[in-house]
């Protein structure tokens, strides 16, 4: 459950980034060398992807791999996990989230 739990915050965070920096997600996907399909599957918690995807998706939105996986592990702190409620409202609310979570 860890796993899913991770995988939801790490793309939520990636989405979230994503659009703050004003980049779409098609432009991720040509930039980090990746289908549209997977990469909305990553932001969308659906996918597991290997370290190094994770470091080509973060280069390709400009976020530090370490910046987005501390991120993702403080969405993660102090719940029994994310609910599918509770990460539609963090979307809306990404810039907020994101200025608190990414210094």
């Amino acid at each position: 459950m860890m796993v899913n739990e991770f995988n939801k915050a790490f793309g939520l965070v990636m989405r979230s980034w994503r659009k703050l920096q004003g980049i779409t997600l098609a432009t991720a996907s040509k930039r980090a060398g990746l289908s549209l399909y997977y990469t909305s599957q990553v932001e969308r918690g659906q996918k597991n992807p290997s370290s190094n995807t994770m470091r080509i998706l973060c280069a390709a939105i400009n976020l530090p791999l370490s910046d987005a996986l501390r991120a993702s592990a403080d969405l993660m702190d102090g719940t029994s996990g994310l609910v599918e409620s509770d990460v539609r409202s963090l979307y809306r609310n990404g810039d907020e989230l994101l200025k608190e979570l990414i210094p």
